[in-house]
């Protein structure tokens, strides 16, 4: 069973397996296991970059912001990079779903992290502002303590695969 949420549960307390985290890690009670780095992008829609100079998100702080609500690795990222998310106009989604397409869109520019948008940036959807491959923050795959089921055990495997073949 999948319970797809943003929510951090005590997987012990819930009777939950696994979970997928994105962050710093360091998570008290847990177990983690790498899943993929979470490098930060910026990007934004091509039309709405046109004609535009620019060398990372500072030269972009006119233009509205496209962030998820409740994040602040995003702002953190941005400031790392010359610009103050507080100080710029941000329209807030609570979704990735909605947030994606809104980028698509040409709604403004975002801070993503690298592997939900690569695919968009490939096919040209996408276009690739600056991006930080040597972020703290990655998925990781957290267990619950205490023995493992083999079950859990291959699919954590199976993901692993998938993620580095991405």
């Amino acid at each position: 069973e999948l319970v797809p949420s943003e929510e951090i549960v005590d997987l012990r307390a819930e009777g939950i397996d696994l979970a997928i985290r994105h962050g710093r890690g360091g998570w008290p009670g847990t177990d983690p296991v790498p899943l993929a780095s979470a490098g930060h992008v910026a990007v934004a829609a091509p039309d709405l970059l046109a004609g535009r100079a620019f060398t990372c998100v500072a030269d972009l702080a006119d233009l509205p912001w496209l962030l998820w609500n409740g994040r602040r690795e995003e702002k953190d990222w941005a400031a790392e990079q010359g610009l103050d998310l507080d100080q710029v106009r941000v329209i807030g989604f609570e979704t990735s779903t909605m947030l994606l397409q809104a980028i698509r869109g040409g709604a403004g520019v975002s801070i993503i992290p690298a592997a939900i948008v690569s695919r968009d940036i490939k096919d040209g959807r996408l276009v690739e502002v600056c991006r930080a491959d040597d972020s703290e923050f990655a998925y990781h795959i957290i267990r619950r303590p205490g023995p493992a089921p083999k079950a859990r055990e291959t699919f954590i495997k199976w993901l692993r695969q998938v993620a580095q073949a991405r």
